[in-house]
């Protein structure tokens, strides 16, 4: 499962969207701030299961070389 996510150059998510796959389906365009990116990220198969609310309070950003990965927060 992919998600859009807003995040920073911490690594913090400041937002989730979970595209729709009908073609049909209305669109939402996250627009970063100053600071910010957005990427579409695959969800870790240990997190798939959360709700949105859930996943977002669980989930961090780590910026490296090969592009961005959501990752599970470490405590």
């Amino acid at each position: 499962m992919h998600v859009q996510v807003l995040f920073d150059t911490k690594g913090k998510v400041h937002a989730l969207f979970h595209p729709a796959k009908e073609g049909n389906a209305p669109r939402l365009e996250l627009r970063p701030a100053r600071g910010q990116r957005v990427a579409l990220l695959e969800v870790p198969a240990e997190l798939g299961r959360l709700d949105p609310r859930g996943l977002h309070a669980a989930v961090s950003v780590k910026l490296q070389k090969e592009g961005p990965r959501l990752v599970k927060k470490k405590r």
